[in-house]
């Protein structure tokens, strides 16, 4: 595996209910290529039933299990779980969280696979140490929520001293007798304002033409960008050509004022202290996501290598350990669609981790190294009670890794319906991801059990923001 250096905090298999029912159906034919690069004798995908080891199952997972096992993070004094996968053996377990569920660290049922410190104090290249760190302290949140209050009003502004040119090129057009210059004017004119209108860009009082004309000039904001502190966002969105375009198009000035407002909206929920706490949950997550995705990614790799990956996908044993892969790359996809949102929090972290750095990790032992194939093959129904379908787990997937930031805002911000404490998403955003209440809160359920096995047993510390 991967940053042996890294101790792995496997706390065995994960007792919860992860799955719930999805309805949402996907196409299955698509052309996948094979598994990797390893050569079986014959392809996962059209050679289930050809088997090159009788192994029973337990002994099969236990031995690759023990093979895959990182040595510089494993206590000798510690054996690997009698069913071998640190995940498998009760991810598809029917004790649910309720809503009264505390998480005692006595209600998990279950043996160490790996010892070491929980994911506090897990240390890597993606060091997530003092994760609690407070955002950069020579700059504080309002400097920031300075600079879009200025940059909002003021592209505004520049908007609509374009609107004005476009009245008075109308105006201009009409006396020499232009008609059809005027009659596309006026459908200019008749859109912008629409535009504006919806964006709450028009002002209340009307605007005399012959009136003090308006200023285009927005060279104050490229002074500020030039400076250390505002590089990260001049680097992430390029405003020094945002601000270029605004000064000679209108379109460009309206979309300008969108992303001062969403922008605005964002870094206005909470302090820089809250906001950091939820970086630093996200990379906690990710990163314990990370490390499992790899280390099933190496146990795949065993199985291939060594013609016994057909076991593992007939045994419901080897598919309860496929499925549980599946919903933490689920949990990857939510924590990204969250940094999605709330890039500006992560931006202006202080955090050593790149969150984005470990989704695109994720993503790539994901795709790249036999995982989805894996899920894809896969067949409904299980011999095991799963209150949902690989289809429906698949198409979940996607659907959560295709939003926008512009869906995203439309989901959380405009919208009434609770929200899961850790993410911040809606459920329809997450389909079929069940949500629970614990400790007063609502969570994807998912979430908070990969929280209560692998980090604490306590809540994430996380303020309750206003959303919506």
């Amino acid at each position: 595996m991967e940053n042996e250096g890294r101790p792995a905090n496997h706390m065995g298999a994960l007792p919860m209910t992860l799955f719930s029912t999805g309805e949402l159906e996907t196409d299955d034919s698509l052309n996948h290529q094979d598994f990797w690069a390893f050569k079986a004798n014959t392809n996962p995908r059209n050679g289930i039933a050809r088997q090159a080891s009788n192994m029973p199952i337990n002994d099969l997972i236990s031995t690759l299990y023990n093979q895959s096992k990182p040595s510089t993070s494993v206590d000798s004094a510690q054996k690997p779980n009698e069913n071998g996968f640190s995940l498998a053996e009760t991810v598809l377990d029917s004790n649910a969280v309720n809503d009264n569920d505390d998480f005692d660290d006595d209600s998990w049922e279950f043996k160490d696979a790996f010892s070491g410190a929980k994911a506090e104090n897990l240390t890597s290249g993606h060091s997530i140490d003092n994760a609690l760190q407070n955002f950069p302290t020579k700059v504080e949140l309002k400097d920031y929520v300075d600079f879009y209050l200025k940059l909002k009003d003021k592209s505004c502004s520049v908007a609509l001293c374009h609107l004005d040119s476009l009245k008075k090129a109308k105006t201009a057009a009409a006396l020499f007798g232009e008609d059809v210059r005027v009659e596309a004017l006026d459908k200019e004119i008749k859109d912008a304002c629409k535009e504006l209108s919806q964006e709450n860009m028009l002002p209340k009082e009307v605007y005399l033409e012959n009136g003090p004309p308006r200023e285009i000039c927005l060279d104050g904001f490229l002074e500020d960008l030039c400076g250390p502190k505002f590089q990260v966002l001049e680097s992430e969105y390029h405003l020094s050509r945002r601000l270029s375009l605004a000064e000679k198009d209108l379109r460009s000035a309206v979309e300008l004022f969108k992303h001062a407002t969403s922008t605005l909206k964002i870094l206005m929920m909470g302090s820089m202290e809250e906001q950091s706490n939820y970086v630093s949950t996200w990379s906690k997550m990710i990163s314990v996501c990370a490390q499992e995705l790899k280390h099933g990614a190496s146990i795949w790799k065993q199985s291939l290598q060594k013609n016994v990956y057909s076991q593992i996908l007939l045994e419901p044993r080897g598919q309860k350990f496929i499925l549980a892969l599946g919903e933490i790359y689920r949990v990857v996809e939510v924590l990204g669609a969250s940094a999605r949102l709330f890039k500006p929090w992560v931006l202006l972290s202080s955090e050593k981790v790149d969150i984005f750095d470990l989704l695109e990790e994720c993503s790539t032992v994901w795709s790249s190294l036999g995982l989805e194939d894996a899920l894809h093959c896969l067949c409904d129904p299980f011999g095991f009670e799963y209150d949902g379908t690989v289809h429906a787990l698949l198409a979940s997937i996607k659907y959560v890794h295709d939003l926008d930031v512009l869906s995203l805002q439309n989901h959380v911000f405009t919208q009434q319906k609770p929200t899961c404490q850790m993410s911040l998403l809606t459920p329809e955003m997450v389909p079929g991801m069940k949500m629970v209440v614990w400790n007063g809160n609502h969570y994807f359920l998912t979430l908070s059990n990969l929280w209560a096995n692998r980090i604490s047993s306590d809540p994430p510390k996380l303020p309750d923001l206003q959303i919506g």
